[in-house]
């Protein structure tokens, strides 16, 4: 299957997708605190590029010893 930007994920391919419980991303929606999504009926969707910046927005850089020793400061 050829994959698109636009691209809608059931809720249940997006937590196997993520490594995640389905009742992880219900959380998250409900917190307010995961990808955007798409709501259609009763049913929920997500568009992989909402999934792609949203997964771009949670990367971290790892900080040194001394960054972590002056914040602890």
């Amino acid at each position: 299957m050829i994959r698109t930007d636009d691209e809608l994920l059931a809720d249940t391919e997006l937590a196997a997708e993520l490594h995640q419980k389905q009742n992880t991303l219900t959380s998250w929606r409900n917190r307010g605190v995961g990808p955007a999504y798409v709501k259609i009926g009763r049913r929920v969707f997500y568009r992989r590029s909402d999934v792609s910046a949203w997964l771009a927005a949670q990367r971290r850089e790892p900080c040194t010893a001394a960054e972590r020793r002056s914040a602890a400061a």
